[in-house]
């Protein structure tokens, strides 16, 4: 699958937990409340996607689906946008722009 914007991911992140949610035949209703969230919020979730990270986090926990996170976080940091290796050097504080 080749997602194009940033709205396409957030919208395929939505659809994937809803469809988790009706695998387990489990309500929004009372997902959101395993999961201490507004039914809203859920429904907000599976819509667009559009919902607070930690909104995100707490869904898939209480769908079981906490893994989905723990890979994502496996696969290490993005690589550097200048090519230069982190891993090998001490990483800053903070990142200035470079001037072109």
């Amino acid at each position: 699958m080749f997602i194009k914007t940033e709205r396409e991911v957030v919208e395929e992140l939505g659809r994937r937990i809803r469809r988790y949610r009706l695998q387990k035949r489990i309500s929004q209703k009372t997902l959101a409340a395993k999961a201490g969230v507004h039914v809203n919020t859920l429904r907000a979730l599976e819509r667009n996607g559009e919902v607070k990270l930690m909104s995100l986090a707490v869904v898939l926990r209480a769908l079981g689906e906490r893994a989905a996170l723990e890979n994502l976080l496996a696969s290490g940091p993005p690589p550097n946008l200048y090519g230069e290796d982190v891993k090998q050097a001490a990483l800053p504080q903070r990142v200035r722009e470079r001037r072109s």
